[in-house]
């Protein structure tokens, strides 16, 4: 069973590890980060997008609503640190969100 929860207006805040669907596309959250809607554009002839803060620090990603892949991504020269006080690398975070941009979530790992 998956739980992916919808969601879609700027301002709603997506948490590390969950699957959401914001504006009919699943977003992965990867581990150690939550993002922000920052908003949607919605362009004829052109690239739709969905935008993405990442809550404390400045960065922010862009993602295409018509194919799972990036326009444009933000990251700034400081490092970004997790709520337990390690360096986060944004830029692979980043990756990884594109990567799973539009795919299910995968079930958990069992450990006996």
């Amino acid at each position: 069973v998956y739980v992916i929860l919808e969601l879609g207006s700027a301002g709603d805040r997506l948490e590390a590890g969950k699957t959401y669907r914001v504006f009919d596309q699943l977003v992965t959250v990867p581990e150690e980060i939550d993002l922000e809607i920052n908003g949607i554009e919605l362009a004829i002839g052109g690239a739709s997008s969905l935008s993405f803060n990442v809550v404390g620090s400045p960065a922010q990603i862009a993602l295409d609503l018509d194919f799972p892949s990036e326009v444009s991504r933000y990251v700034p020269d400081a490092p970004h640190v997790g709520p337990a006080g390690q360096e986060i690398d944004l830029h692979a975070k980043f990756d990884e969100l594109v990567a799973l941009h539009g795919q299910p979530p995968t079930a958990p790992t069992l450990q006996r």
